[in-house]
């Protein structure tokens, strides 16, 4: 429960910045939301791993082939959130900032089982 509460909370960090980033570039720029979170998604990977790495499931004797598990595993969580927030987008066109956001929900409690299964488990 310990692992649990601390992937929610270092994720929920790493993922306000995220959305944060993903505003502020849509808002400056003009680009589709979605490539806007694109772009703070991949600068959010390297720093996911890491923290997950060290202060959530600290995982100190990992090797550096889990990142590319990793890398997998967000790819997979991730291919669903943009499925679903794509789905809703055409639902709710207006407020995506809140499509972002409840499309995250089920991928992240996926994330976490993946992750602590085939990633960081010790």
């Amino acid at each position: 429960m310990k692992k649990f509460i601390r992937y929610v909370m270092f994720g929920s960090i790493i993922y306000w910045i995220q959305i944060i980033l993903t505003g502020l570039i849509t808002e400056i720029t003009g680009l589709w939301h979605v490539y806007s979170f694109l772009i703070s998604l991949l600068l959010g990977w390297g720093a996911s791993f890491f923290v997950h790495k060290h202060l959530t499931f600290q995982a100190k004797n990992l090797e550096n082939t889990k990142f590319f598990i990793f890398i997998l595993v967000l790819f997979t969580i991730y291919t669903m959130w943009f499925g679903m927030n794509y789905i809703f987008q055409l639902l709710i066109p207006k407020y995506y900032l809140l499509v972002i956001i409840g499309s995250s929900i089920p991928s992240g409690l996926l994330g976490y089982y993946l992750n602590r299964s085939f990633v960081f488990k010790n």
